[in-house]
């Protein structure tokens, strides 16, 4: 296995569209505040019982998970905890998509540019905060790159909780740079 299937493979690889729906200045929203409905994406393998699955993805799943006020990180919610909230996967669902597109306002992304075209080749998001695999529910995500990148074909690349890079869903492209993926996170 190269080191960018290995990448891809550990990461999860799967389409923006089966979602449907530099860094990061936080102003509109707390950082410190308890964020009670967000998503974020981990390996299938070894996930808690309260995770569901991503439409398309083979390798990865959707955990839902909490952020206690000035917590670092964010803890998963136990099937009983899910339970409890008494809203089902689509309310969660639903409101951690708003919660996500709050969080997009803030939101710059960076392009990798080709040397000789100048067009970008590749976006990436890198931020501070845990919980930025949960920017791709929200709606306006895939709209930061489709212009820039030229299509709406797009796969994401979480190699962990604090970035995220944005390919045209080329096999070329995603291959060229999955490299430096693996190098710089493997």
């Amino acid at each position: 296995m190269t080191p960018s299937s290995l990448v891809l493979t550990l990461v999860g690889l799967f389409s923006l569209a089966s979602l449907s729906p530099a860094q990061s200045k936080r102003t509109h929203r707390d950082p410190g505040k308890m964020e009670p409905y967000w998503i974020t994406i981990v390996p299938k393998e070894g996930a808690p019982a309260s995770a569901r699955p991503i439409p398309g993805a083979r390798h990865s799943v959707f955990l839902p998970v909490f952020r206690n006020q000035n917590a670092a990180s964010t803890t998963p919610y136990s099937e009983d905890q899910f339970q409890k909230l008494r809203i089902g996967w689509a309310g969660f669902y639903e409101k951690a998509q708003n919660a996500a597109e709050l969080w997009m306002r803030e939101v710059i992304p960076t392009f990798r540019l080709d040397e000789e075209t100048g067009d970008p080749i590749y976006g990436a998001i890198h931020v501070e905060h845990p919980l930025t695999a949960g920017l791709l529910l929200a709606p306006s995500f895939p709209k930061l790159f489709t212009e820039a990148l030229g299509t709406k074909n797009l796969v994401a690349v979480i190699p962990n909780q604090h970035s995220i890079y944005v390919f045209p869903a080329k096999k070329t492209t995603v291959a060229a740079f999955g490299d430096l993926v693996a190098t710089t996170y493997g």
